[in-house]
C-alpha cells in the first residue's frame, strides 16, 4: 500500500510489516521534528 505521506518516529518503530528500505526507495524526507538537534519524527512524501 502506497501513501502521499508517511510520518515515522525514530525512536519506536513498530517493525511488524514495516521495511525502511521500502521507505527510502519510495519516499522523500521532507521535515525532521527535533529536540536537543535529536531527530524524533521523520516525514516523507512520496518520490
Amino acid at each position: 500500500k502506497k501513501y502521499d505521506y508517511v510520518v515515522v518516529n525514530n525512536y519506536h518503530i513498530i517493525r511488524d510489516g514495516f521495511s525502511a528500505a521500502e521507505i527510502k526507495k519510495n519516499y522523500t524526507p521532507i521535515y525532521f521534528v527535533k529536540a536537543d538537534k535529536a531527530i524524533l519524527v521523520t516525514v516523507y512524501k512520496l518520490k
